[in-house]
């Protein structure tokens, strides 16, 4: 994605809390109406892990983006933001990703992630 364009564009990140498991949370791209993205995405699909979302599956995911929100803020976080209009969250950088009351927090509300499989040999999913 940076090489076409989308210098912004985040490398993934594996929480400590959670070994293995793969986010893009935090503030990277906005790339709602990017024609710059819309390319970029287009000549990088080929690498993407995720397959075309229904309509139906990006409502459930949406639904469970919200329960995370609203745990991160019950759970000491009340900046926490709800997801963006195409899902996923843009973080205020008021919040520290690495405070301790965030990391309880994420290890507390991680399971509601969409596609949270648990820590490796928990049998979470």
């Amino acid at each position: 994605m940076r090489s076409h364009g989308v210098t912004d564009f985040p490398d993934p990140v594996v929480p400590s809390t959670h070994p293995g498991k793969t986010s893009y949370l935090g503030n990277g791209p906005n790339p709602s109406s990017s024609p710059t993205y819309d390319a970029a995405s287009a000549a990088c699909r080929k690498y993407a892990v995720a397959e075309p979302v229904t309509p139906a599956g990006a409502a459930k995911v949406m639904g469970e983006q919200i329960e995370y929100a609203e745990c991160m803020r019950a759970h000491g976080v009340p900046a926490f933001p709800d997801p963006g209009a195409n899902g996923g969250f843009t973080l205020p950088s008021s919040i520290d990703q690495n405070s301790p009351i965030f990391q309880a927090a994420q290890l507390a509300c991680d399971r509601l992630q969409p596609g949270f499989a648990g820590p490796p040999g928990s049998g979470g999913g």
